[in-house]
């Protein structure tokens, strides 16, 4: 999201170019390691997040949310945000759940 928020503010320095340079070709370097993971990764123990919030989840993530940001549009895709925030303020959810509104606000 803070990609997003410096495009806004600096389109001149032209972010998203970079952002695939430096994020998205990392991530595809990333999932290609035998030691790469799924972005959703269970977490049975506290001890256990430090583990999977690495390189591979932030890049691989943040790749994932920007395609789904450019299939349904800057509107729908901030509709579908603004929803789950409003729809989940101050509870716990998972994944499905903003899957879900991006869903219900695009029709798809």
């Amino acid at each position: 999201m803070q990609t997003q928020a410096v495009d806004v503010l600096f389109p001149e320095w032209h972010i998203w170019e970079q952002y695939v340079v430096e994020e998205q070709s990392r991530a595809l370097q990333l999932d290609a390691l035998r030691s790469s993971h799924p972005v959703e990764v269970p977490i049975r123990h506290a001890k256990e997040v430090d583990e999977v919030f690495d390189a591979i989840s932030y890049c691989k993530g943040g790749s994932v949310v920007r395609m789904v940001n450019g299939v349904l549009g800057k509107e729908l895709f901030r509709e579908g945000l603004g929803l789950y925030m409003r729809r989940f303020a101050y509870r716990n959810t998972d994944s499905s759940d903003l899957w879900s509104c991006w869903e219900e606000v695009s029709g798809m």
